[in-house]
Parts: structure tokens; C-alpha cells; sequence
């Protein structure tokens, strides 16, 4: 069985930990927030006069557009080619002198193509360059801790750690000044009743993991009564929080050299499993050095059959990504995204999982 993410009970005992601060304060400045759209409100709100627009990348979920027109921004959507690397005829086409903010993204703990040609460009045009790293936060490639190579970036920690949010905000130390926190920024100093209802439901979860019996009628339950999807304006407006106590105590003992290299193992172990399997294929040909995967992502020709074999051989949370904005889903010049969006499906490789839980899961697919 490999659980949708890892327990937050252990990295809670006491540690010797270096813990996550050890590594953002060797590369960049940065300050903590609950939520990564919350963090980016912020970074953004200083430089709204240098244009009206924001690019971003069409291969996104619809809701991180929403801390762009909250401060101002219209946001406009450039093309991505199949391999999730900006389409750079079509980028360069939609900057004129209304274009105040270009955001590049590494997409699951990989990073963006040509990346230096996104901040040549943004130079070019006087725009805010943001290093979308909401996947990307413990990952250093060529001496460079993604997040941190643009003006601004941000990072998501509750996407690799076991936390109910957490966030950090990369800022060139030339705008220490500029970005000015708001109330949402920082760390809360107690304990709420939300902590403790995500550490009880955390190990209401690992039970039922244990219990395959329960496991699959208490979440067919919950499937059923979880209601109607938050809309983006409210799941933003829902980021607008400094990062919980209980998340500050998981970041302060986790060591995030190790959450690396676990998750480069069970990255790997996918890899292997999954090598020449009729139907599926790899987002990367390669795991580059310093790279944090924040999942194992794969094209599936058919990608129902595909999650219903994962969910048979125990895989939970397994999903296709993200939902679109409505503006991509209705315009042909974003193909490539939207069959990103139909046939990307992402693996866990959380450092709860090991090597051998990927190898009984292949082996399950196999029969």
C-alpha cells in the first residue's frame, strides 16, 4: 500500500536535524508564509505599475492566476510545448509594453527550460520575472536553488513535507525593501485547534491504510460527502495565512539533503518499474543531479485504465493534473497543454514510500 502522503508523526519526535532554514539560508533571502499564492500576493503587490499583464504558462491550475488580479494584473496564458518547456515564439509574441510579469515554472522538482532566456526576456521588456517553484522546493541544480534564480519565486513546503500548508518566498536581495509582508506573512507562535485536527486525521488515515477492509468504504464516504470544489477566489483568499505552528515544528527537524535523496530513490524505482510499459510514457528522459522530484510523472495513452490499475495495486492519490484554467480549456493555440492536463498522471514518491513498496506495486500492475 502507498499512502497519498507521508505522516507527519515522526518528523514531530525529537531530531538532530539541520532542518529546512539550513539550505534557503546558504542560497537565497526568503521570508515563510502559509500558502504560496499568499506569498506571491505579496511579492507582486510593489511592481504592479510596470504593466498590466502577467504571462504565465497554460499548463497551470486555474486558481494561481488569482494572486495576479487580486493586486491588479490581468493574466494571459503563453503556450508549453509537450515536454513543459515555455514555447518561446509564442512568449515572445505576447510581450509588448503592457506586460509587467512573466513567470516561468519547474514543474515537478525539474527545472524550466532555458530558464536564462525567460530572464533575458523579462529584462528586456522591464518585467517582474517569478520563479514558480511551487514544486521545486528543495531542489538544486548547477549550484542554483530553484525558486531563487528570478526576481521573485516561491516555493511550496507542504508539497513534500507531512504539514497542513507551509511556504517560503525567494526575493532578490535588491528587493528586500520593495516587498513588504503582510499579515499573512511569517509564523504563527501557538498550537490552534487546526493543528490538532490535521494530526488526528493524519493518523485516522494511517490506520485505515493499514486495514484495507476500511480503507476503501471510509474514502468512498468521504468522496461522497466532500461537496462542491472550492472556486479559485476562495481557495486563494483560504492562502491568505502565516504558516501554521505545527508546520513550523516539522520544518525545523527535517533535513532536507535526506527528503532528497529518498525521493530520488523512489523516483527511480518508478522509472525502472514502469520502463518500456505499453501505453505509458516519462515526462523526463533523466533525473538531473540536485533534483527534488515532487512526484514520478508519466503520459498514459489511456489514462482511466491506467489509474484504475493503480488504485487495484494499491496506489493512492494517484490523479491526473491540474484542472485549467477556463481560458486554456476553450483555446486551440493551448494543445499541448490540455493533453498534459487529459494524459499527465503523477505517482507518489514521498519519503514515507521506499524502493521496494514502488517494485510490489509494478509487480501488481504485472499481473
Amino acid at each position: 500500500m502507498i499512502p497519498e502522503r507521508p505522516s507527519p508523526i515522526r518528523w514531530l519526535l525529537p531530531s538532530g536535524s539541520v532542518g529546512v532554514e539550513s539550505l534557503f539560508d546558504r542560497h537565497a533571502a526568503y521570508r515563510f508564509y502559509g500558502y504560496g499564492k499568499g506569498a506571491l500576493g505579496d511579492a507582486l503587490a510593489p511592481f504592479v505599475g510596470r504593466g498590466e499583464t502577467a504571462l504565465l504558462p497554460a499548463y497551470l491550475p486555474d486558481a494561481v492566476a488569482e494572486p495576479f488580479a487580486d493586486v491588479g494584473f490581468d493574466a494571459e496564458y503563453y503556450a508549453v510545448t509537450d515536454r513543459l518547456r515555455p514555447d518561446f515564439d509564442d512568449l515572445a509574441d505576447r510581450c509588448d509594453e503592457g506586460t509587467g510579469v512573466i513567470v516561468a515554472v519547474n514543474y515537478f522538482g525539474f527545472p524550466t527550460g532555458d530558464h536564462s532566456r525567460v530572464g533575458r526576456l523579462a529584462e528586456r521588456h522591464d518585467c517582474l520575472h517569478v520563479d514558480n517553484s511551487s514544486h521545486s522546493a528543495f531542489s538544486v541544480v548547477d549550484g542554483e536553488l530553484l525558486g531563487s534564480r528570478g526576481d521573485v519565486g516561491f516555493a511550496s513546503l507542504r508539497k513534500f513535507l507531512p504539514i497542513p500548508d507551509g511556504a517560503v518566498l525567494f526575493f532578490d536581495d535588491a528587493l528586500a525593501d520593495a516587498v513588504v509582508p503582510s499579515g499573512h506573512a511569517g509564523r504563527r507562535e501557538g498550537f490552534t485547534g487546526d493543528d490538532v485536527q490535521y494530526l488526528v486525521s493524519s493518523a485516522v488515515r494511517d490506520a485505515l491504510h493499514r486495514r484495507e477492509g476500511l480503507r476503501r468504504p471510509v474514502e468512498r464516504a468521504v468522496s461522497a460527502g466532500s461537496g462542491s470544489v472550492a472556486s479559485p477566489r476562495e481557495r486563494y483568499e483560504a492562502s491568505k495565512v502565516p504558516m501554521s505552528r505545527l508546520s513550523s515544528a516539522v520544518v525545523a527537524r527535517t533535513d532536507p539533503t535526506a527528503v532528497r535523496a529518498q525521493r530520488r530513490e523512489n523516483y527511480l524505482a518508478w522509472d525502472r518499474g514502469l520502463a518500456d510499459r505499453p501505453g505509458l510514457e516519462p515526462v523526463f528522459d533523466e533525473l538531473p543531479p540536485g533534483v527534488c522530484p515532487q512526484v514520478y510523472p508519466v503520459r498514459a495513452t489511456v489514462p482511466r485504465r491506467f489509474l484504475g490499475a493503480l488504485r487495484d495495486a494499491g496506489v493512492v492519490g494517484a490523479d491526473t493534473w491540474p484542472r485549467l484554467p477556463t481560458s486554456v480549456s476553450a483555446a486551440p493555440e493551448y494543445a499541448s497543454a490540455r493533453r498534459l492536463a487529459d494524459e499527465l498522471i503523477t505517482l507518489p514518491v514521498h519519503q514515507q514510500v521506499g524502493p521496494a513498496d514502488v517494485e510490489d506495486v509494478c509487480r501488481r500492475l504485472d499481473r
